[in-house]
């Protein structure tokens, strides 16, 4: 079968990837391992699977179409026999990766290609501890996976929680992907959810008016069962409603459990219903769905309960936190007793309910799909085996031999003459001195790897070519194929004596070869277009010209558009060997590698000069194909929830992955819940507040960005710029380029602070800042290098998402948060909100930008309202508030990015300007009404009667808007900047 697809003329090899797990996982494994498998196809990748014995995960894979499945009966946990048979299994199938699953696997794996340049994946999908129950038999599996950890050449982590685990076992980061498992997401059928929660509450005799918890998973230890039970206990106290809690799962854990139920007097509460091939209708049967693990690397159940639009309480706990933001898409808390309050609070409240489930829905159907899993797996294959590396401004096809023939069969039915350079080491030196030779090789239509040299050269770029593939074989190959197809075939080079032994030696060799001529290759330049001529007239399909390298490649391309061959190939000293004037290197030799070291044996006075000259060669393109990895480190207000600085974040990542191509770098970032850092913003985060962590990501960092906001300010707190000045001071004590990027400057209220701010701002590399106040004050400083930018939210992207709250349209939306000012105008807030509203006839809905602060303080001045008015209760993410704010007539806010938001959507706003930022903002927009710091409410009501009038009007500041637009390119220039220079 021929591994190839087609799109015109263009023609991609299909990536055959093995897969070698354990055939009886029925855990998380499973479920990841088979959506790669049903789905890679689509993705041009051929799966080949093989199984160690047999179980769930075998029995599964055997009924995939598509997949070529292999079954090892394992006689024990140590079968020596194993690994020749994987090796074997490998060979025959021609596999290009090897991708294992679980320890087992990992170690039968690793040890069976501990000699193969075949590239190794290694997934993790939990802690190699909690794989066994056992735990000394956890402890030996877990050292022998550490010990064979160096032999996996990429590493996938299923959570960043296992990411952070594979670092504190050595694993250098650069080797690890972070791809997040994935469920299949399935859109709602309200029917069916209905229908079935009424069947199985009828068939496990649960009311239907009950409030019915759920669980989902299986009964082992790691799942904290026992934890959970005691929460039910405690809610059953607490509740003033009929609770009860249905067990979806079964394991060796379920017969204690039970035993803990009775002890606990909870057991007529409960439902073990077992372990659910599809658990879907049982997790309709429930109202919210609870877990309290011990240990969980990201929780493939809780999402399949999101996927069901069903609200989550889970215990604080691993790679959890990556998938539950609090109060966002779900509770997730530390203490048993904040975890009772919440779920009795949300027993009380199902819009909230609602809320928080849509939210779930909404982050699977963003993040934690599984065609997005497959995606991200799949390019990581074609990173890991390219089908064309550059190498030293030279292209190499990676390609092994089983690749190469069916290619050049398929050229051998088209018009055009096909050039095939076989490139080695001393090659590639020639060319950097050979334009015409460096033409040749970069016009040629396949350029094979022949030589170990070009192996490790590809090996010190990060790349990994399937195998060498030496001339004097594929030449061979060539006559088979000539022969077998009756091609005809012109040998050019080497003299008279060795061609009429070629054609004799061929002729027992190769009987029914049809050769159309030879000629040698000792010619003057006007003899070559008769020659060429001669080829042509000999009516030759297959041109194999022997005149050493450089001279023949060049022979080739001058008059490879006369030539009527459709394979042109240089085979250099191979019409020697074929004619018995020259032997090949013994097998050993070739088997280890050395047939250069034989060469240079053989033939010192010829083979030693050039191995000579060739060393310094070598370790030159070493250094020059190593391309360095610049590692950048972005300093925040990250992971708090606030809107704006999780914008900026986006944004900032965006920028900075553009540039991967043209610099590539790898991001981490500071964040106080670097969990979801991870999954919102998909860069490596680390805490913020963390010594270890900060000091060690600081340590392999080139560069610090400190990453827009107004970061350096003492209004929210007067300890605030110390944080992050200090880590200013630090990278630049460590040598490391530091840049303030788009950065708001004040108001610094403490001297001290003013002080310490001119002085470790001075030692910054590059600073720009967003507005104008912010450059005076640095300039009066001294500081006159800044660049004047803007916010970089300018230019956000926000993705299409599903709208939140979809009743809230046409609506005034409003941000309010508290500080000194504003916490005395509560009522006037209140008052004039509603005369806002009764003239515009338009209801108030609060869009809290800065979380748990901003909600608070909306709550109270909605109490004090005398108009309906609504709150955004559950937080969103920037481009769900993007959605919102985009179906609002007008908006009237304090926080700076609500009104840029504003802005970018053309919405009239009314500031209210208690910040030095706002204020440089209005002037940016030219806006004329604002609420003013110390206004009075007099002095409010006027303006706000000149602004209803304003707001039916078209926005009046689009060509501001434009120039704040156009100088954001400064923001992307700045970057680029700064990025390429580091080293």
């Amino acid at each position: 079968m021929l591994c190839y697809t087609f799109s015109g003329m263009n023609e991609r090899v299909i990536r055959r990837i093995g897969f070698v797990a354990d055939g009886g996982d029925a855990g998380g494994a499973r479920t990841h391992i088979l959506a790669l498998l049903s789905r890679l196809a689509d993705q041009g990748i051929a799966c080949y699977f093989f199984s160690l014995g047999e179980g769930a995960l075998s029995h599964s894979v055997e009924k995939l179409e598509g997949v070529h499945f292999t079954a090892y009966p394992l006689k024990s946990k140590a079968d020596p026999r194993i690994f020749k048979a994987i090796q074997r299994w490998a060979k025959e199938q021609r596999l290009d990766i090897i991708h294992t699953h679980g320890l087992k696997a990992n170690m039968y794996g690793r040890l069976a290609f501990y000699r193969s340049s075949l590239p190794l994946i290694t997934t993790y999908h939990s802690h190699p501890f909690y794989d066994y129950q056992n735990i000394f038999i956890g402890l030996v599996f877990t050292l022998i996976d550490q010990l064979s950890l160096h032999r996996s050449n990429r590493f996938i982590a299923v959570s960043y929680e296992i990411a952070t685990q594979l670092e504190r076992r050595g694993v250098d980061r650069d080797k690890i992907t972070i791809i997040k498992n994935g469920v299949d997401f399935l859109a709602p059928d309200e029917a069916y959810e209905k229908s079935s929660r009424e069947q199985l509450r009828n068939e496990w005799n649960l009311p239907q008016d009950a409030f019915v918890l759920g669980s989902l998973g299986r009964l082992v230890k790691v799942k904290g069962y026992d934890e959970m039970l005691r929460i039910f206990s405690a809610c059953l106290k607490e509740s003033k409603q009929a609770l009860y809690l249905l067990i979806i799962g079964g394991g060796e854990q379920e017969a204690p459990l039970k035993k803990l139920a009775q002890d606990l007097g909870i057991a007529d509460h409960l439902r073990w219903v077992g372990f659910q091939k599809n658990p879907r209708p049982y997790i309709f049967a429930c109202d919210l769905m609870l877990f309290s693990p011990k240990s969980e690397a990201l929780g493939i159940a809780i999402l399949e309960c999101m996927n069901a639009k069903r609200v989550v309480v889970s215990k604080k706990v691993g790679g959890i936190q990556e998938l539950l933001l609090d109060r966002y898409n779900g509770r997730i808390l530390s203490k048993q007793e904040d975890l009772v309050k919440a779920i009795i609070a949300l027993s009380q409240n199902p819009d909230q309910r609602k809320a928080l489930a849509e939210n779930g829905a909404q982050m699977v159907r963003r993040f934690f799909t599984q065609d997005r899993m497959v995606e991200k797996t799949a390019l990581l294959y074609r990173s890991l085996k390219k089908d064309r590396i550059l190498m030293t401004g030279l292209p190499v096809d990676n390609l092994s031999m089983a690749d190469i023939l069916p290619k050049i069969e398929r050229w051998m039915y088209g018009k055009s003459c096909h050039q095939i350079i076989t490139i080695n080491l001393e090659m590639i030196s020639r060319s950097q001195k050979d334009a015409s030779f460096l033409q040749s090789i970069q016009e040629a239509e396949l350029i094979i790897p022949d030589g170990i040299s070009i192996l490790k050269l590809a090996r010190w770029m990060k790349e990994y070519i399937s195998e060498k593939v030496a001339g004097v074989e594929l030449g061979e190959e060539l006559l088979k194929m000539a022969e077998k197809h009756e091609w005809k075939v012109f040998f050019l080079g080497t003299n008279e004596a060795s061609l009429q032994s070629l054609r004799q030696n061929l002729a027992t060799r190769f009987p029914r070869l049809l050769i159309a001529g030879t000629h040698h290759g000792f010619f003057a330049e006007a003899e070559e277009a008769g020659i060429i001529q001669a080829i042509n007239e000999s009516g030759a399909d297959l041109l194999l010209v022997g005149m050493g390298a450089g001279k023949q490649d060049c022979l080739i391309h001058r008059n490879k558009k006369n030539l009527k061959a459709r394979i042109a190939m240089g085979v250099g000293g191979s019409l020697d060997l074929w004619a018995g004037q020259m032997k090949r290197a013994p097998g050993w030799a070739l088997k280890l590698n050395l047939e250069w070291f034989y060469r240079v044996l053989s033939q010192p006075r010829l083979r030693l000069s050039r191995f000579i000259k060739t060393v310094p060669d070598l370790l030159r393109m070493k250094k020059a194909v190593q391309t360095p990895l610049r590692r950048i480190l972005i300093s925040g207000y990250y992971g708090y929830g606030n809107i704006g600085d999780e914008t900026i974040l986006q944004t900032l990542a965006r920028d900075l992955h553009a540039l991967h191509d043209a610099c590539p770098l790898q991001i981490s970032v500071l964040s106080a819940n670097p969990h979801m850092t991870t999954t919102l913003a998909e860069v490596y985060s680390s805490q913020r507040f963390a010594l270890g962590a900060l000091w060690k990501e600081l340590s392999r960092a080139n560069g610090i960005i400190s990453g827009g906001g107004g970061l350096i300010q003492d209004v929210t707190s007067r300890k605030s710029p110390w944080y992050y000045l200090g880590i200013i001071a630090l990278a630049r004590l460590m040598g490391k380029r530091v840049f303030v990027y788009a950065n708001g400057i004040g108001p610094l209220h403490s001297s001290f602070n003013r002080w310490l701010s001119r002085i470790i701002l001075s030692k910054a590399t590059k600073i720009s800042v967003r507005d104008e106040h912010s450059q005076e004050l640095l300039r009066s400083w001294g500081l006159t290098k800044s660049t004047l930018t803007v916010d970089p939210i300018f230019s956000y992207q926000a993705q299409e998402v599903q709208d939140p709250y979809p009743a809230y349209r046409d609506f005034i939306a409003v941000s309010l948060g508290p500080s000194r000012e504003t916490n005395r105008k509560l009522d006037i807030f209140a008052r004039c909100l509603d005369e806002l509203s009764v003239k515009t006839g338009k209801v108030c809905v609060f869009t809290p930008f800065y979380g748990t602060y901003d909600s608070r303080f909306s709550r109270k001045v909605i109490e004090l309202m005398k108009q309906p008015a609504y709150l955004v209760d559950t937080f969103l993410l920037p481009e769900e508030m993007f959605s919102l704010l985009s179906r609002a007539s007008f908006g009237v806010g304090m926080r700076l990015h609500f009104l840029v938001f504003l802005s970018r959507l053309s919405k009239p706003i009314l500031p209210i300007i208690y910040d030095p930022k706002v204020a440089a903002l209005c002037e940016q927009l030219s806006l004329s009404h604002a609420w003013r710091k110390g206004a009075s409410e007099e002095v409010m009501m006027t303006q706000l009667h000149a602004f209803s009038l304003y707001a039916q009007t078209p926005v009046s500041y689009q060509t501001a808007l434009k120039e704040l637009a156009e100088r954001n390119k400064l923001n992307q220039e700045d970057l680029e900047d700064f990025v390429c220079s580091l080293k």
